[in-house]
């Protein structure tokens, strides 16, 4: 009879970390320079989770759509990387900086 596998267990605070590292990248959109601070917060049960993030956005892209793409990345990075279903996510914009790094774009 063939061995049942084992299960991995991610610790909560690396789900905040992926939760933080991916909303930073999503906020930064592109841009080069220093990424902006972002803080999370997480409350896991098992392969699912409710996210609050903070975190800031660049002028002049609107609060609302700069926070629907956050909590996109942060869904789909904790889905790939973590196999967490992240039911529910909240970004909070704290500060909106202004634009001055461009945008890094690859050449097609």
């Amino acid at each position: 009879m063939a061995e049942v596998p084992g299960t991995t267990t991610i610790a909560d605070r690396v789900i905040v970390r992926l939760a933080e590292q991916a909303a930073a990248e999503a906020s930064r959109d592109g841009r080069t320079g220093d990424r902006p601070k972002t803080r999370a917060h997480a409350d896991v049960a098992g392969q699912r989770a409710r996210v609050q993030v903070e975190t800031s956005t660049y002028w002049p892209e609107p609060v609302a759509t700069a926070g629907a793409r956050i909590a996109e990345r942060v869904r789909h990075d904790l889905a790939v990387l973590a196999q967490v279903r992240a039911d529910h996510v909240e970004v909070k914009v704290v500060t909106v900086l202004p634009p001055s790094a461009p945008i890094a774009r690859s050449i097609r």
